[in-house]
């Protein structure tokens, strides 16, 4: 969050005699009437690439072409002061401006992966195996699994079933030509560590009976007013951010 926050810290507007905003028109890129810093610098960076201004040997070097020498008053600049070089064509935009458009484009960005170590290491968590593993590594025996269940097993199968895999050295084993699982697994060779990464490429997440308050229950949170709100918001991301659990349509038609 506070690094979307400082992304939109200052935005700029052209002025209207800038010779430079009337090139970049010109040149047909669009821009929007109010644009950060580093949206400006790039479209001159990339009219630069574009029309082949920068010196072969050196990058940050850009050899003007005359339209931009008009521009910005010079015949060749360095690319990390295009920000100075920039701000005669351009006015600040206000404080009360600037916060409308940042929170807008927050609300819009903001976006929380969910942590999904802490699916994998709870407990309660619960994981649908595909079906062909299920039959032949867990001989069906359930519909659902603990993680810390489906890697034992796995690990115990890959230890003991030599027709399927053998040990070559150091806990890197091969995948045995004639194995069933050999149609699934594009690879010849592993490692033991491997096996939980393999085992999240054919399980999907089910759900969990914990909570944040449940785990943490000497949880101290004193700068919000309900920890019951933001244990219910923390677990909303656990639960719905993630490419773990199955898809479910939100609506269904007949």
């Amino acid at each position: 969050m506070k690094k979307n926050f400082s992304e939109h810290e200052e935005y700029w507007i052209f002025k209207p005699e800038s010779s430079l905003n009337k090139y970049i028109k010109e040149q047909r890129y669009v821009m929007t009437l109010y644009f950060k810093p580093s949206e400006l610098i790039a479209i001159v960076e990339l009219i630069a690439e574009t029309n082949g201004l920068y010196d072969p040997g050196n990058l940050d070097i850009i050899i003007l072409n005359k339209e931009l020498q008009s521009c910005f008053n010079a015949w060749c600049i360095f690319k990390p002061n295009l920000y100075s070089h920039c701000l005669p064509h351009v006015n600040l935009a206000n404080n009360e401006k600037i916060n409308e458009i940042r929170n807008h484009a927050l609300s819009s960005e903001f976006y929380l992966d969910s942590p999904v170590d802490i699916i994998y290491n709870d407990t309660s968590s619960l994981f649908w195996v595909s079906p062909m593993l299920n039959l032949y590594i867990y001989n069906n025996k359930k519909i659902i699994y603990t993680w810390k269940e489906l890697c034992t097993q796995f690990t115990q199968f890959v230890t003991n079933q030599h027709s399927d895999f053998s040990l070559l050295d150091n806990d890197i084993y091969c995948i045995k030509k004639n194995s069933i699982l050999s149609q699934t697994l594009k690879f010849s060779h592993f490692h033991k560590s491997q096996i939980p990464y393999i085992l999240k490429q054919f399980t999907k997440f089910l759900g969990k009976s914990t909570t944040l308050l449940t785990l943490c229950k000497n949880l101290k949170l004193h700068h919000v007013n309900s920890k019951d709100k933001i244990s219910a918001f923390i677990e909303n991301i656990i639960l719905n951010n993630n490419a773990l659990t199955p898809y479910v349509p939100s609506v269904v038609y007949l």
